[in-house]
C-alpha cells in the first residue's frame, strides 16, 4: 500500500457514495440529498487535486525544481486546510440564513445518510491509519478533511431530525460545535503547513552558532539561516576561519562542520560559506 493507492481507495468510496446519494434522491425527490450528493462531488474533485498534488510532490530533483518537488505536499496541506475553513463557513451560513421548509421523514433516505456516513468515518480511519504508518502528513491532512466531511453529516442528520421533533435549537448547538472543531482542525493544518511554505526558521539561530563555534579552527559565526525543504531542514551557514590557512585546510574544517551540525540538528542539507578571519 502506497499514498496514492489510499486516494484512489478514497476517491472511489466517494465516487459510489455520490452515485448512491444522487440516485436515491432523484427517485424520491429529496433535496437534502440531492444538495449532499452534490457536496460529494466536491470531495471527489478535492480528491483528484490532492492525488495530483501527491505525484508532483515525489518527482526528484530538477533543473527548476532543485531542491525537489516536496514543498508540493504542504501545499495540498494548505489546500485542505482552506477547504475545512470552507466547510466551516458553510455550516454558519446554513445555520444563520437557511429557509426552514416543512420537513418530510424518508427511511430510505435516512438510511442512505447515515451509510455515507459511516463510508466517511472508515475512510477517514483508514487514511489515518495508512498516514501514520507510512509517514503521509497529506494523507493525515486529508483524513481530517475527510473527518469533517463525517461531522457535516451528522449535523445535516441533526437538522433533518431536530426539524422533525420541532426542536431547531438543537440543529444550530450542534452545528456551531462542529464548526468550532473544523476550524481548529483547519489551524492546525495551516500550523503546519505555513512555516514550511514561507521558509520559517526551523532551528535556532544561537544554538547553530554555538555548536558551529564549537568546531576547531572556526573563529566566527557569521549568517546563519535555516528552512524546510519539506523533506528535512536545511542549514546555510557563514563561518570565519584562519586567514593563513590552506584551500584545503578551510574545506576540511567545513567538512567537519557539516558533519557536526548533521549530527546534532538532524539536518538533511548544509551549506558551509567560509571567510577569512582578520
Amino acid at each position: 500500500m502506497n499514498v496514492g493507492k489510499v486516494l484512489l481507495i478514497e476517491g472511489a468510496v466517494n465516487l459510489m457514495v455520490t452515485v448512491a446519494k444522487a440516485t436515491v434522491g432523484v427517485s424520491t425527490g429529496s433535496m437534502a440529498l440531492l444538495a449532499d450528493a452534490f457536496h460529494s462531488i466536491t470531495d471527489l474533485v478535492n480528491n483528484l487535486i490532492t492525488y495530483l498534488l501527491h505525484r508532483v510532490a515525489r518527482k526528484p530533483a530538477d533543473s527548476s525544481h532543485p531542491y525537489g518537488h516536496r514543498k508540493f505536499e504542504y501545499l495540498g496541506i494548505f489546500v485542505l486546510a482552506l477547504l475545512l475553513c470552507v466547510v466551516a463557513v458553510e455550516l454558519i451560513i446554513n445555520v444563520i440564513f437557511r429557509v426552514q421548509e416543512p420537513p418530510t421523514q424518508s427511511t430510505l433516505g435516512l438510511i442512505v445518510i447515515i451509510g455515507s456516513m459511516v463510508a466517511s468515518f472508515a475512510v477517514s480511519l483508514f487514511e489515518r491509519y495508512w498516514g501514520k504508518k507510512l509517514n503521509a502528513m497529506l494523507l493525515l491532512a486529508d483524513a481530517k478533511h475527510t473527518f469533517a466531511d463525517t461531522l457535516t453529516t451528522v449535523a445535516a442528520i441533526v437538522g433533518w431530525q431536530a426539524a422533525l421533533l420541532h426542536v431547531a435549537w438543537l440543529d444550530k448547538a450542534v452545528a456551531l460545535v462542529i464548526v468550532a472543531i473544523v476550524l481548529y482542525m483547519a489551524y492546525g493544518l495551516f500550523k503546519q503547513a505555513i512555516p514550511v511554505l514561507v521558509d520559517q526558521a526551523m532551528v535556532n539561530e544561537a544554538s547553530l552558532s554555538k555548536v558551529a563555534l564549537g568546531v576547531p579552527g572556526v573563529k566566527a559565526v557569521g549568517q546563519v539561516r535555516s528552512r524546510s525543504t519539506g523533506k528535512g531542514t536545511a542549514v546555510d551557514i557563514s563561518v570565519e576561519v584562519d586567514a593563513q590557512l590552506s584551500t584545503k585546510a578551510s574545506h576540511d574544517i567545513a567538512n567537519e562542520l557539516e558533519a557536526t551540525l548533521i549530527a546534532c540538528f538532524d539536518l538533511v542539507d548544509v551549506l558551509v560559506h567560509i571567510e577569512p578571519h582578520e
